[in-house]
């Protein structure tokens, strides 16, 4: 706006100009490559591709279910990033989300995916004696607990019920422990 003053001002009218401009970025495109499954308190791992890239870093938020929980900077248009899943996040579904910021004539973007919260399946193996008179001989129970590929769970607590009274054993680092009546 253009208001005169001092000698001007018998001399100019005020006038005004309204100018838009527009302001042009780069598209910047995110491609998030996640794995469908996480497990509580394990780490989970996925890919940030972003593209064009100027040789600069780029951050980047990530967010689960809407709430952020990382801010990071990065150095290559191809990363892979990882978080740890809370030991106490709910079983079921949830949506990782990951945004990165303008810069100069950069864009923003973000992608999501879905990703499944579950428990990992261990294999359980209970044994005991095929023939026992009791109370005459002592019956045995041997427990061994791994994961599905074989791998034995140490320092796990197996409980027993035994007509209704709970009795606790923690597993050696074989994954196995005993009972014996």
């Amino acid at each position: 706006y253009y208001n005169p003053s001092g000698e001007d001002k018998d001399i100019y009218a005020p006038s005004k100009n309204v100018t838009e401009i527009l302001v042009n970025y780069y598209k910047t495109t995110l491609i998030l490559d996640a794995p469908e499954i996480a497990y509580p308190g394990l780490p989970y791992e996925f890919q940030v591709t972003i593209y064009p890239w100027n040789y600069t870093q780029r951050a980047v938020s990530i967010l689960i279910d809407g709430e952020q929980i990382l801010t990071k900077s990065l150095s290559k248009s191809q990363e892979i990033l990882e978080i740890t899943i809370d030991p106490n996040e709910r079983i079921g579904p949830h949506v990782l989300e990951v945004k990165v910021a303008p810069l100069g004539v950069y864009s923003p973007a973000s992608n999501r995916t879905f990703f499944k919260v579950k428990y990992k399946e261990v294999e359980l193996k209970v044994d005991c004696n095929d023939l026992a008179i009791y109370p005459l001989s002592n019956i045995t129970i041997l427990v061994s607990v791994s994961t599905l590929k074989g791998s034995p769970l140490a320092n796990e607590t197996i409980e027993f019920n035994l007509d209704g009274k709970i009795k606790s054993i923690l597993t050696d680092e074989n994954g196995e422990c005993n009972l014996s009546l």
